[in-house]
């Protein structure tokens, strides 16, 4: 593009050469790059349908603790990370020595970061200023969204048999306060948590349930009442409202101008039928259905 004829198209290619050769540029695009990679089986476990709390929850908590690992070894990650945008500058014509060279710095600025020594290298200088804020910003996002509301409804993950041998009643006891509404007296959830953690502590590992669903097979409700409700809670708790969500942005495709006059009943037949695919009956099926509606003088045939 920077060969065309087009005067115009010639400035703007060099423009976007330019862009991509900046040293700043190369250095955010490969943090991102990391970040969203480990970010991308929570965006994954999260949007899923049917995600289970257990499983959301785990996979959120393994990804804060990797996102700390680096913010505890900072220096060593952020060595290789900007080697790899030294690599990836070399490709694209932008020696070591312009990555090396640190963006020009002020005694004050407002507009961007600017920590650090005045004579520092362009490692410590991205490290500090780009980095770690990156880190600081995403664990930051995640704790206030997985914050203390949200731990404690997860702490109505230890009543499940995986977690409840190495759990205690003190481990359940903020959620079964945040629904006390629907429970007995405090000292009966207590017994009947007891009696359910020495029931599975007698048992062996091969037929321990890991999830909700599974272990609310397992929970008697005439015998555990209480712990039933409450893994009942657990099982419907959604994790997200990206579920719902998919159903809103099919509804903007589904109700156009064409069919504005169409009745809220065939309107919600439609979503459905867009929804549950999996459910959807063949055509085959509905002919058959159609045909056995009432006898006919001609068979219905294809």
């Amino acid at each position: 593009m920077l060969a065309w004829d087009s005067l115009d198209t010639r400035k703007d290619a060099r423009r976007l050469l330019k862009s991509l050769q900046d040293p700043q540029f190369l250095v955010a695009l490969v943090l991102a790059e990391k970040v969203s990679a480990v970010l991308r089986p929570v965006s994954r476990s999260l949007q899923q349908i049917g995600s289970d709390l257990v499983k959301a929850m785990s996979t959120i908590s393994a990804t804060q603790s990797k996102l700390y690992t680096w913010r505890k070894g900072e220096e060593n990650e952020f060595a290789s990370m900007f080697e790899e945008a030294m690599l990836l500058g070399e490709n694209i014509g932008v020696t070591r020595e312009e990555m090396d060279a640190i963006p020009r710095a002020v005694s004050q600025s407002r507009f961007r970061s600017n920590a650090g020594e005045a004579n520092q290298k362009a490692i410590d200088y991205y490290r500090i200023n780009v980095f770690l804020p990156l880190l600081d910003e995403v664990a930051g996002d995640m704790k206030a969204r997985f914050g203390p509301h949200q731990q404690k409804i997860a702490t109505l993950t230890r009543i499940l048999p995986c977690f409840v041998k190495e759990s205690t009643w003190q481990d359940i006891l903020p959620a079964a306060l945040k629904y006390g509404v629907f429970l007995d007296p405090l000292s009966i959830v207590e017994g009947e948590y007891e009696i359910w953690k020495q029931q599975w502590l007698s048992r062996g590992t091969s037929t321990v349930a890991n999830t909700a669903i599974g272990a609310l097979g397992d929970c008697q409700g005439d015998v555990f009442p209480n712990l039933h409700t409450l893994l009942n809670i657990l099982t419907v708790l959604p994790v997200t409202t990206a579920e719902p969500e998919r159903l809103f942005s099919k509804l903007n495709s589904t109700l156009t101008a064409i069919r504005s006059t169409m009745s809220e009943e065939r309107l919600e037949s439609l979503l459905l039928l867009q929804v549950h695919r999996d459910r959807t009956p063949t055509s085959d099926k509905l002919i058959d259905s159609f045909a056995a509606l009432k006898s006919r003088r001609i068979p219905l045939k294809l």
